[in-house]
């Protein structure tokens, strides 16, 4: 298994992922909207013989610490696979 962030040409099977994980299905025109706004630096993978297993967003956040700026980031939601989802059952 590989960890590594995703690429560009992996947005398909990322919204593969996040639709069997939510239990939904984008149209066309939402997968569009969604291609275009996709920023793979954003997303973390593991692969399994170069097939997507699990996703893992980190959202870049800055706060302010006494009055010190700080970047950090912040992850809203891992998704497993259908394989590693079957495994936890």
């Amino acid at each position: 298994m590989d960890i590594r962030q995703l690429r560009n040409d992996e947005f398909d099977a990322s919204t593969a992922l996040s639709e069997y994980a939510f239990q939904y299905t984008m149209t066309p025109e939402q997968k569009e909207a969604s291609r275009a706004n996709f920023k793979p630096e954003q997303y973390w993978g593991i692969f399994d013989e170069e097939e997507l297993q699990a996703k893992l967003t980190i959202l870049p956040l800055r706060i302010y610490l006494q009055g010190r700026k700080l970047d950090m980031g912040g992850s809203p939601v891992l998704l497993p696979g259908r394989r590693i989802a079957d495994k936890a059952m």
